[in-house]
């Protein structure tokens, strides 16, 4: 189980094995629960009212902030993702096993950051 998030009137949960549940924070009331993702190793992060879940094979999925589980889209990095992604201005960076990805500009492109091994640096 990782760290819960707290966003506007619900509380967002997530197990490694993928099981997601929703709660009323005020009243302990489950909103929502099931088997919704794959393997996961991230805490759910959130940008714009949106909760992101990264997957351990890279998958993400979108999903809107409510008492109903609403996926808004899901992509696929195709990366192994084990770690939580850092969020600043608006923007998600992930770690995936050889990049560091900045998800996110005024265009709302993905870009590759310096690759760790070489120094390198690959566009959009």
């Amino acid at each position: 189980m990782f760290p819960p998030l707290l966003l506007g009137e619900y509380l967002h949960v997530i197990s490694d094995a993928g099981i997601y549940t929703c709660f009323d924070p005020k009243t302990g009331a489950t909103l929502h629960s099931g088997r919704k993702l794959g393997s996961v190793y991230s805490s759910p992060v959130a940008v714009a009212n949106r909760i992101y879940f990264f997957e351990d094979s890279g998958k993400c999925t979108i999903v809107e902030n409510g008492s109903q589980f609403k996926v808004i889209t899901v992509n696929d990095l195709n990366e192994l993702v084990q770690t939580t992604p850092a969020i600043s201005d608006g923007r998600l960076f992930v770690r995936t096993d050889t990049h560091l990805m900045c998800i996110g500009s005024e265009r709302n492109t993905v870009a590759a950051a310096a690759n760790p091994v070489d120094g390198s640096v690959e566009g959009p």
